[in-house]
């Protein structure tokens, strides 16, 4: 089935640099076709108040290791809807601070300055 997958995670540039020449492998590995990816930086520690960091500075003390960023992955699946969004943030490098979901269809990512596409 074509699926979307929209997250916000909490992760820092370089570790999508270093997760990114492999994240379409590691996808198909646990049962999601990756067409395209995108990302694009939502906020930084130093900017408004965000659930994702919020939740970060509740259970740990000092400085949140990272930013916000938008993760959409459009593709195909045959996993159950309700578990694609957790299955594909299992293999972003996000140390368990994410939320988003997963739907049916596609999902159009306006592209903008601080935006980079994958496709595959």
């Amino acid at each position: 089935m074509e699926i979307s997958v929209d997250l916000s995670v909490l992760m820092t540039k370089q570790d999508w640099d270093a997760a990114q020449p492999t994240l379409a492998d590691k996808l198909r590995q646990v049962g999601v076709e990756a067409k395209s990816i995108a990302l694009k930086l939502v906020s930084s520690p130093c900017s408004n108040s965000h659930v994702l960091t919020d939740e970060y500075m509740m259970k740990n003390s000092g400085p949140v290791p990272g930013e916000i960023y938008r993760v959409v992955i459009n593709g195909t699946s045959d996993l159950p809807l309700a578990r694609v969004a957790s299955t594909v943030a299992e293999v972003l490098p996000v140390d368990g601070y994410w939320i988003g979901s997963a739907e049916l269809g596609h999902t159009e990512f306006e592209p903008g300055a601080d935006t980079e596409y994958c496709r595959w």
